[in-house]
C-alpha cells in the first residue's frame, strides 16, 4: 500500500477506515476465496491535509457482504467497531460461510489495537453509533433484527435484540439529527423505517414507514441538513436503479426525489452541508464475465442536492465490484473498489470529479468503510 509515514492524528482531523477483505475473490459471479489463507484488516488514514496518511492497521474480521457501512467510530475518535457477516468455514476453508464477529478497536495509543471480540448470534451485516458516542446498533438482514449495545469505556454490551417481520432484511441504520429518531432500510420490504429511540432502548415498531425504491440498501444523513440521501440497490437485473432523497423535516418525513444513477448503487454519502451526494455502483461488474450485460468497471456518481431535488454532475468509472463510498472533506471523495483493490480519490471541482492518485492495497480488497463525525 502506497501512503506517507505514519503519524498520530490530531483531534480535529477526519478518520477513515478501510476494511480489507483478504478472502474476496470474484470467480465468474460467485465469491470464492483465494487458496491462500491471510487475514483480514481494518486501515486506518487521515485525510487532514487533503494527502492520506496510514495511522495504523488491525487484524480483524471483514465481510464484504451488506451493505459497506459496517465500521462505526464514536464521535471522540476514541473507539471503532467494525462488523463481519461472512469468513472461511471452519473445516471447509475453501468456502466462505457466515459469522456474527464484532471487533472493538481502542484508537487511543500510538497504534490502533483490538480490545475486545463480540459473538452476536447472527450475521453481523453493518454498525452504526449514536451521536452520544453510547449506544451501537449492528443489523443482521439474514435474521431480521437489530443488536443493540451499549457502549461503556473500551467494551459493548449486548443489551437488547429486536426481530422484525421474516424476510425484511434490515440493512443499514441511521440516527436522525432530532436525537430521537433513526432510520433503517428493510431491503426486503422495499422500505426505510423510522423509528423512536431512547438510547439505548428502540420502539420496535416503527412511526413512518417511506417508500423511496427497489431494495433500500445504504443510507446516509447530510449533517443537520434535515436531508437523507438513500441508494436503492436494484435486483442485479442490468435495468438501472435510483437514489433518493428524503426530507427528514418534512410532517411526516417523505422521499421527495429519486433520480436514476446507474445499475446498483452500494455505497452512498452526502456532504455535511447538504449540496452534494456521491454512490458507487457496482454497474453490472460482479456478474459472469461472459452474460451480455456484464460491466469491467464500477462507476461513482456525483449528484447536486439543489431545490429538493437530485441531479447527477459527473460520472467516473473506477475498478469492478464498487463497495464504500464517502467524502471525507467537502471536496474530496473517496470509493472502493474490492477488484483493483484501491481506494479511488477525487477532488470535486467545478462540480466535476477530477481524478487523484489512488491508495492501492496489497492485503486485501477494499470493501468495508467508516468515517469519523464532521
Amino acid at each position: 500500500m502506497s501512503l506517507f509515514a505514519a503519524s498520530p492524528a490530531a483531534a480535529s482531523d477526519p478518520i477513515v477506515a478501510i476494511g480489507l477483505e483478504a478472502d474476496a475473490r470474484l470467480v465468474g459471479s460467485e465469491a470464492v476465496p483465494p487458496e491462500a489463507i491471510t487475514p483480514d484488516q481494518v486501515v486506518f488514514l487521515d485525510f487532514a491535509s487533503g494527502e492520506p496518511r496510514q495511522l495504523g492497521t488491525v487484524t480483524v474480521p471483514v465481510s464484504f457482504q451488506g451493505p459497506p457501512t459496517s465500521i462505526a467510530m464514536t464521535p471522540d475518535r476514541r473507539l471503532a467497531f467494525v462488523a463481519a457477516s461472512n469468513g472461511r468455514k471452519e473445516g471447509a476453508p475453501q468456502k466462505l460461510g457466515p459469522i456474527d464477529t464484532l471487533s472493538v478497536i481502542d484508537l487511543t495509543g500510538p497504534a490502533p489495537r483490538l480490545v475486545q471480540t463480540l459473538h452476536l448470534g447472527a450475521e453481523a451485516t453493518a454498525a452504526t453509533i449514536s451521536p452520544d458516542g453510547a449506544t451501537l446498533i449492528v443489523t443482521h438482514a439474514d435474521d431480521a433484527s437489530v443488536t443493540i449495545l451499549r457502549v461503556q469505556g473500551q467494551r459493548a454490551e449486548i443489551v437488547d435484540r429486536i426481530r422484525f417481520e421474516k424476510g425484511s432484511r434490515p440493512l443499514a441504520v441511521a440516527f436522525l439529527p432530532d436525537g430521537q429518531s433513526l432510520a433503517i432500510t428493510f431491503a426486503g420490504g422495499n422500505r426505510i423505517g423510522l423509528f423512536r429511540w431512547h438510547g439505548p432502548q428502540i420502539e420496535p415498531t416503527p412511526y413512518r414507514d417511506i417508500s423511496t425504491g427497489l431494495y433500500p440498501a445504504s443510507i446516509a444523513v447530510c449533517g443537520n441538513t434535515g436531508y437523507a440521501v438513500v441508494g436503492n440497490y436494484g435486483t442485479v437485473s442490468g435495468d438501472i436503479d435510483t437514489v433518493s432523497l428524503i426530507d427528514l423535516r418534512a410532517a411526516p418525513p417523505r422521499a421527495i426525489d429519486t433520480v436514476s444513477v446507474g445499475p446498483s448503487p452500494e455505497g452512498i454519502d452526502c456532504s455535511s452541508d447538504g449540496l452534494f451526494a456521491v454512490t458507487a455502483n457496482q454497474n453490472m461488474s460482479t456478474i459472469d464475465h461472459a452474460d451480455p450485460l456484464y460491466s469491467p468497471n464500477s462507476e461513482v456518481v456525483l449528484l447536486a442536492i439543489r431545490d429538493r431535488k437530485l441531479k447527477v454532475l459527473d460520472r467516473a468509472k473506477i475498478g469492478a465490484w464498487a463497495q464504500g463510498a464517502a467524502f471525507v472533506s467537502r471536496d474530496i471523495i473517496i470509493a472502493e473498489s474490492i477488484e483493483d483493490r484501491r481506494l479511488h480519490v477525487f477532488r470535486r471541482v467545478n462540480d466535476r470529479l477530477v481524478r487523484l492518485n489512488p491508495i492501492i492495497f496489497e492485503a486485501g480488497g477494499p470493501a468495508t468503510l467508516g468515517r469519523s463525525s464532521d
